[in-house]
């Protein structure tokens, strides 16, 4: 078993991912306290949790925890050299960069209906 899966065979255990087990580490540019820096997007049925990380992937505390039914102005790239997404949620912008899990992406789109 590799390391990711190991890590993501964790994060399922403490609740914190689905059945799918999608999350990724991302770069915050964009949250509405303005916080910056990595973070760990958990996507759990219908909800983004964004959890403050580390450059080891340790699970800090829980910063926001987003309904994907209830976001607007969603826009992604896989591009490899621009990834990101961005969305708005209860009023405020996000925007979180250089996350390489496009199936995390796909996922976030689905459930949020775009």
């Amino acid at each position: 078993m590799s390391k990711q899966d190991q890590y993501l065979k964790g994060l399922l255990i403490r609740g914190l991912v689905d059945n799918r087990k999608l999350a990724g580490v991302a770069n915050a540019t964009k949250l509405p306290n303005g916080e910056y820096g990595f973070c760990l997007m958990c996507l759990k049925g219908s909800t983004l949790d964004i959890y403050d990380t580390n450059m080891n992937q340790d699970v800090g505390q829980l910063l926001y925890s987003v309904d994907l039914t209830k976001i607007s102005k969603l826009k992604t790239s896989t591009f490899i050299f621009n990834t990101y997404i961005s969305f708005t949620y209860e009023g405020f912008p996000y925007k979180l960069t250089n996350c390489l899990h496009k199936q995390l992406y796909a996922e976030i789109k689905k459930e949020a209906g775009f």
